[in-house]
């Protein structure tokens, strides 16, 4: 056999290997099929404050709606002269500012307060509002005080809750080398510290009124959860199949957090 055909051969091979490679990440993307799920109520205003995970999740659902005109997002700093809420359909903007979790609560509170209007609305808070140094119990009071009496004064309006968004953590044996011998702290406590919020969040409220972001942020496509263990305790980590960062979700994660919370939203049922 020839040189020339060699390479020939060769690189037919190689092309050949890519295409199969391709289609077995398409096999493996569950996304990979979504067309249109636009399956909010028509008839609905919704609301949802939030910062970057927010806009990921939204990025999500302007994705497997086809880009739905129904997904709309205006500047909180601008409501009055951009006048959302007009019509039916899901409304969302940037609230507060990272770090600062009562500001997020102050300017949802405020946003719902002045538009009686809205339907059925929520927030949430970021990865970086809890972290290990965080006052779990106090963040959980302030937010549920202030959120349960915007329920008592809107009783018409359905307010749902958010689980805190998880980052991914390291794991494996280097890692527990690491951590034990050498002091090293790969993001763990900081999850801990968000599930601990998060396992307030699920024993107040009912189940369906929560849209438990943390657990599907863990679960990984195939139905396993990615966890770790701390001190004997399993602990819920966002899967690294759904980042490319460690926080942010990626196309994949976006577009799984997307069906769950618009399967969610779905179900809440207007007051």
């Amino acid at each position: 056999m020839s040189n020339k055909i060699k390479k020939i051969v060769g690189i037919s091979l190689v092309a050949l290997a890519l295409i199969s490679c391709q289609n077995k990440d398409i096999e493996n993307n569950p996304t990979s099929s979504i067309t249109t799920m636009a399956v909010l109520d028509t008839n609905t205003v919704y609301f949802f404050g939030h910062q970057s995970v927010g806009e990921n999740i939204t990025d999500g659902l302007s994705t497997i709606t086809a880009k739905s005109n129904t997904i709309r997002e205006f500047n909180l700093s601008n409501i009055n002269s951009e006048k959302p809420f007009d019509s039916p359909g899901f409304y969302h903007c940037k609230i507060g500012e990272n770090r600062q979790p009562m500001k997020k609560i102050s300017d949802f509170i405020s946003v719902v307060t002045n538009n009686p209007q809205i339907s059925i609305a929520g927030m949430k808070f970021c990865y970086v509002d809890v972290v290990d140094t965080t006052n779990i119990a106090a963040l959980f009071n302030d937010y549920t005080n202030e959120i349960d009496k915007l329920i008592s004064n809107h009783p018409n309006t359905i307010i749902f809750h958010s689980t805190v968004p998880l980052r991914k953590v390291k794991t494996g044996f280097k890692t527990w080398i690491k951590e034990t011998f050498m002091g090293k702290e790969y993001g763990k406590k900081d999850n801990i510290a968000r599930e601990k919020f998060n396992q307030l969040i699920r024993n107040k409220y009912d189940k369906a009124i929560i849209f438990d972001l943390a657990k599907i942020e863990a679960t990984n496509p195939e139905g396993t959860v990615t966890s770790f263990k701390q001190n004997n305790d399993e602990w819920m980590a966002l899967s690294p199949v759904y980042t490319n960062d460690g926080g942010h979700l990626n196309d994949l994660g976006q577009a799984t957090v997307a069906k769950s919370f618009i399967a969610f939203l779905s179900s809440l049922k207007q007051k």
